[in-house]
């Protein structure tokens, strides 16, 4: 297999750079980076869809709005931005091999056999997947073109009152319960990943990361980390993830909801650092959040319906994730590793951070 050369070549000297050069070491001539995104136009899947603009970009792949016969889509292209994983010469279609082909194939096949999964949700506030194929060295997701704003961009015109955090949050406990049911984690819960359409209704997106938190083959290789909504599990790769781990994103969410900032990452609560909550803050709200926020799986709200229970001002009997209960009840609790294998609008910015397991306490 023919690798892809990842020096840059000036075009004013023609002195060969370095893949990570911005500018010429010789004559100083600042580089461009090509746009490896589809352009306008291009074709999918034999003709059946059509790309008209790009929607998103992250650190594992590009989403587009597209067209299909009947109707506009989201497509979303397994695209890691990682040189050393592949690449695409400008006026191609298709992906090129870099140094590390070797892992981007896994993590592809991985993503393949999560998209099966995927056609198997069946929610009102889950976003439907309605195809995935293989083409130009790659796969693609094609999911419904919800009309509505990011979670993000409407707490960006306006923070959310207390009534109205409330009222948002319960279809998405219902998605996330409805998703654990079937023993998946979505992983990677975030304002940018929830859509609230013009009705009111959010929906869930990006299910990159979603995984079989029963299965035992799923230890994760690569770490993923969405800094401010990402549980101390997802920042080591020998952690247990599961609806705990959804339940300290939904905590974060809901505090973005109501401050109008991203909470402190989990390193650095479990390293001490406190939330921050205004005078007046709802405290009824504040119980949720800092239950569902605790950095110590082991202290954290078990699972969605505990926090619903909180959040309806009562805490359930056995509401936290004991380390004796998780012990005891395995092999019958659900312990897993989530794989990292696609991001954003499936693909998202992610923090990588090795830590010591034993200054956890997970």
């Amino acid at each position: 297999m023919e690798v892809l050369n990842m020096s840059v070549i000036c075009p004013v000297c023609a002195s060969e750079n370095p893949e990570v050069a911005v500018a010429c070491g010789v004559c100083g001539h600042r580089f461009i980076a090509p746009d490896p995104a589809l352009p306008a136009g291009a074709t999918l899947d034999g003709g059946r869809y059509t790309i008209e603009r790009v929607l998103g970009r992250g650190g594992f792949g590009i989403t587009y709005r597209a067209r299909s016969r009947h109707r506009p889509v989201a497509i979303k292209e397994f695209f890691p931005v990682d040189r050393d994983l592949c690449g695409r010469a400008p006026g191609s279609c298709n992906l090129r091999p870099g140094r590390e082909w070797e892992h981007f194939e896994l993590q592809l096949r991985r993503f393949l056999d999560e998209a099966n999964r995927l056609h198997e949700l069946h929610h009102e506030h889950i976003v439907p997947l309605r195809d995935h194929f293989e083409e130009n060295g790659t796969a693609y997701l094609v999911l419904d073109l919800i009309d509505g704003d990011s979670l993000a961009e409407r707490v960006g015109r306006a923070r959310y009152r207390p009534d109205e955090a409330r009222a948002l949050l319960e279809p998405l406990i219902g998605a996330l319960e409805y998703l654990h049911g079937k023993s998946l984690a979505h992983l990677d819960v975030k304002p940018h990943n929830i859509l609230v359409k013009s009705d009111g209704a959010p929906v869930l997106i990006d299910f990159g990361l979603a995984r079989d938190y029963l299965s035992a083959k799923t230890r994760s290789i690569m770490l993923d980390a969405s800094d401010g909504y990402a549980a101390i599990e997802q920042y080591s790769a020998d952690l247990p993830r599961g609806p705990w781990t959804d339940v300290y994103a939904l905590g974060a969410t809901l505090y973005f909801m109501l401050a109008g900032e991203i909470p402190p990452n989990a390193p650095a609560l479990l390293d001490g650092r406190q939330l921050v909550f205004s005078a007046g803050f709802d405290a009824g709200l504040r119980e949720t959040i800092e239950a569902a926020m605790r950095p110590r799986a082991m202290e954290r709200l078990r699972d969605l319906a505990a926090f619903r229970a909180v959040l309806a001002g009562s805490v359930a009997s056995g509401g936290t994730v004991r380390r004796k209960d998780r012990r005891s009840d395995d092999c019958q609790e659900p312990i897993a590793f989530a794989h990292h294998f696609v991001d954003t609008c499936l693909f998202g910015a992610r923090g990588i951070m090795v830590l010591d397991i034993a200054e956890l306490g997970c």
